[in-house]
């Protein structure tokens, strides 16, 4: 069983110019994901999906692969992960199961994803996609609808932290999906990540600077003042 990985680096970016190769510690951003996949030994191919020269060249110069480059009407802010994925479906033959790894993610510890492809080969035939705990209390968490609050969890116990329910979110590190789950899903209109056969990977980090998600300027200063756990 053999796996590709896809890491998508559109140019675009209005939280962070030019996000995806934004310098830390040293060295662009994707540069971190590039590197911990092809030393994982987990993927026949590091592919990535860009629409800009520049993040191309970059990435071919840490070892992946852009065989071409991604169309502008799939490099806008409206552009889903799931064009993506069709679109790298469709013009690579040999992806099978494809593994998607977004950059902004650069603590991802290659324990981290080598336990995400042992999860997968489980069932194999089933999309996945890795989950962290909040680790708030969930009785102290609030959702507003229009201009209604609701407790996420209304079985309000005072510092019982323990007996409170355990509220996760998909982190963002890792997706996965094979051609033929997508073969046959394509079409759908829904999320292909958010179905009644997703299985779902809890993320038990060495440490939690590997949930660490790079969106905007606040995360990217707090990573710069963190050191990499290669």
């Amino acid at each position: 069983m053999t796996f590709t990985a896809i890491i998508p680096a559109r140019k675009g970016s209005k939280a962070i110019p030019k996000k995806n190769i934004v310098e830390l510690f040293g060295k662009p951003l994707i540069y971190w994901t590039i590197d911990k996949a092809i030393k994982s030994k987990c993927f026949d191919s590091v592919i990535v999906s860009t629409d800009c020269e520049e993040i191309a060249e970059i990435s071919i110069k840490y070892g992946a692969k852009v065989p071409f480059l991604r169309p502008s009407f799939l490099a806008t802010d409206k552009s889903s992960r799931n064009e993506v994925i069709s679109f790298m479906f469709e013009r690579i033959d040999n992806i099978n199961n494809l593994v998607y790894l977004q950059p902004t993610s650069p603590f991802r510890s290659i324990e981290s994803i080598k336990k995400f492809i042992l999860f997968t080969k489980e069932k194999p035939d089933n999309p996945s996609f890795s989950i962290s705990h909040i680790t708030d209390n969930s009785s102290t968490i609030l959702i507003k609808k229009e201009n209604c609050w609701n407790y996420v969890n209304n079985k309000f116990v005072i510092n019982r932290q323990d007996d409170s329910e355990k509220i996760f979110k998909m982190d963002g590190s890792f997706f996965y999906i094979n051609k033929n789950y997508w073969k046959h899903n394509k079409d759908n209109t829904s999320d292909y990540m958010r179905t009644k056969d997703t299985r779902f990977f809890i993320n038990s980090f060495n440490s939690l600077l590997e949930a660490i998600d790079i969106d905007n300027y606040n995360d990217l200063n707090f990573a710069r003042s963190l050191k990499m756990n290669f």
